[in-house]
């Protein structure tokens, strides 16, 4: 097992809209504990120190309170308007020796052989839920898709999961498929314009008829 990050927290004596925005404007992130049935702890974590772990991609840490030290995953984290600043962040508490359920980034490896006659590899699920120990959280599933052929899909059930690792979402659900180029849609033919206004030829035209009754013959013309 990897060594565990150690941050450095601190309580929070107030809560509140006004107080995490004063936090914050001092370098710090409000944050949470919880879980393991007791109650929730508000704390404050070093802006720099957690997102040095976020940068490293760590989900279990030691927060040190004090004199204690809890062993916790991170389990949540909210980020501002424009996505890059940290504004709040959710810590659970977990016991070495039991289970725990989280999910893990699903990772592809290398290019797919279909991609050499056009396949487009299309990756439909990002995470699968997993169960393990918290020692076992894997950082990712990895898989190596350089043998599928044109036309082939990955569903949750083909992952294979490390030791100790039970994955545990839907085995059915698609994970990806090499799918086949679309085929490019050809422009319409465009019409000339002289062609679009032109009037409907007449095949035959017949005689024009006054208003009224048939056409006269000129010794009718005559008579009348």
């Amino acid at each position: 097992m990897k060594e565990v990050l150690t941050l450095a927290v601190q309580k929070r004596q107030t809560v509140g809209t006004r107080a995490s925005r004063r936090e914050r404007a001092e370098g710090r992130v409000p944050a949470i504990i919880y879980g393991h049935k007791q109650d929730p702890q508000p704390v404050t974590v070093a802006h720099d120190a957690l997102d040095a772990a976020l940068r490293h991609h760590t989900r279990m840490l030691d927060l040190k309170l004090g004199r204690s030290t809890e062993r916790v995953l991170l389990s949540d984290v909210q980020y501002g308007t424009f996505g890059t600043e940290v504004i709040h962040a959710d810590f659970v508490r977990v016991a070495m020796d039991e289970v725990i359920r989280v999910d893990v980034p699903v990772v592809l490896h290398g290019h797919a052989a279909g991609e050499q006659h056009g396949g487009v590899t299309e990756q439909l699920l990002t995470e699968v839920a997993v169960e393990c120990l918290p020692g076992d959280i894997p950082e990712e599933i990895r898989v190596v898709i350089t043998a599928l052929e044109l036309g082939q899909s990955l569903h949750v059930g083909d992952l294979e999961a490390p030791e100790g690792v039970k994955v545990i979402s839907d085995p059915s659900h698609l994970v990806l498929t090499i799918a086949a180029p679309t085929k490019a849609i050809e422009p319409e033919a465009e019409v000339a314009p002289e062609a679009a206004e032109a009037e409907p030829e007449l095949i035959a035209r017949g005689a024009e008829e006054p208003e009224g009754g048939e056409a006269k013959t000129e010794d009718e013309d005559a008579k009348g």
